[in-house]
């Protein structure tokens, strides 16, 4: 019968493969969208819903009382306003940018939209000026001909089985259409998952290297009573980086700096078995300069990916790797000890006792 900590390793080995499937299955999900023929007098909201180009003021404006709107009426009335305006209006402009949002919806008509909040949030320059629903319309679709042919099979057919389409309004001859989601829910979920995913990938990663190097040290000596050095131990945590390229690589259409982000971000997580070994043998001034230089690898691997922004990428899978991290480095701890374990025999069948 396997010992436990044969079991312990195929259980960490599983974990590790699940958490690497997280993302590509939830990434990959098929999901319904459908195309919906919209006329110009039907409901404003349809539109919003698909368009990022359109916002409904009403419903943003819905919790703020009649003084604090009071800029919003006069734009709307006179085609603009120039003045002071409260914190809580000026957080809804400011979420309202001119460059992404060109129409809005006040009082269920179409406005063209233009807006500037000065630097501290005081003042505001608002521009409204009314427009009939069919320019919107011709504005914010997008042509039916140079659609994906996702988005052409659902205006064909009313409705289409994708893994991913950008909702939104396209026009084909004098029609228009909204795209989108027959399930926003499922959206949702599957948005969320493949979020979920993403991070938990590299986590898996480092687990499966973990997991691998040590079986293999465990069954290519099975005369050494201790499977982990530290020599060892880097070559288990290095393992997580060729893992981490093959698997890349076999992903659908992976961007090339996932190439240097997420070996990087699997190798904080396997790396913390060193860290277990070293915790066991009582080296703190190693474990210490390991840390840092887990961390200075990590780093600099985000930000020659991603630029300065990779910083706060860099810091956010430390902190990730490092909590769960936390698994390698109790696996370092027990297999940096010395093993007894019975099932493990030397190269004669006797029994490795300690």
């Amino acid at each position: 019968m396997p010992s436990t900590r044969t079991i312990a390793l195929y259980g960490l080995l599983i974990v590790g493969v699940l958490c690497s499937l997280v993302f590509p299955a939830m990434a990959g999900a098929q999901l319904t969208y459908t195309a919906t023929p919209v006329e110009p007098g039907d409901d404003p909201a349809r539109i919003v819903n698909v368009s990022t180009n359109v916002s409904n003021l009403d419903t943003r404006l819905a919790d703020l009382n009649q003084q604090t709107t009071r800029p919003i009426v006069q734009a709307s009335q006179t085609g603009s306003f120039e003045g002071n305006v409260t914190p809580q209006l000026a957080s809804v402009l400011e979420a309202l940018p001119s460059q992404v949002v060109q129409y809005t919806i006040y009082n269920g008509s179409y406005y063209q939209w233009n807006t500037t909040v000065n630097d501290d949030g005081t003042s505001a320059r608002i521009r409204m000026d009314p427009i009939n629903a069919t320019s919107v319309l011709d504005a914010v679709a997008k042509p039916y001909d140079t659609a994906p042919t996702d988005v052409q099979t659902a205006i064909e057919t009313g409705s289409v089985e994708s893994g991913s389409i950008n909702a939104g309004v396209y026009q084909r001859g004098s029609s228009y259409y909204t795209v989108a989601a027959e399930d926003e829910s499922a959206l949702t979920a599957r948005v969320l998952g493949a979020g979920v995913g993403y991070v938990l990938t590299p986590v898996g990663r480092g687990f499966i290297a973990v997991a691998v190097g040590i079986l293999y040290y465990r069954y290519q000596s099975p005369s050494d009573n201790r499977v982990l050095t530290v020599p060892r131990a880097v070559a288990v945590a290095a393992l997580s980086i060729p893992i981490t390229v093959v698997l890349t690589a076999l992903e659908q259409s992976p961007s090339l700096t996932r190439f240097i982000t997420d070996p990087a971000s699997a190798f904080v997580v396997s790396a913390s078995v060193i860290a277990g070994v070293l915790i066991h043998q009582r080296r703190w001034a190693a474990l210490i300069g390991t840390t840092v230089g887990v961390a200075v690898l990590v780093l600099g691997a985000n930000v020659l990916a991603n630029g300065l922004a990779g910083i706060i990428f860099g810091l956010g899978f430390l902190v990730l790797g490092f909590i769960a991290g936390g698994i390698s480095l109790v696996y370092g701890v027990v297999f940096g000890q010395e093993d007894s374990d019975p099932e493990l025999t030397n190269t004669s069948g006797a029994q490795i006792t300690e």
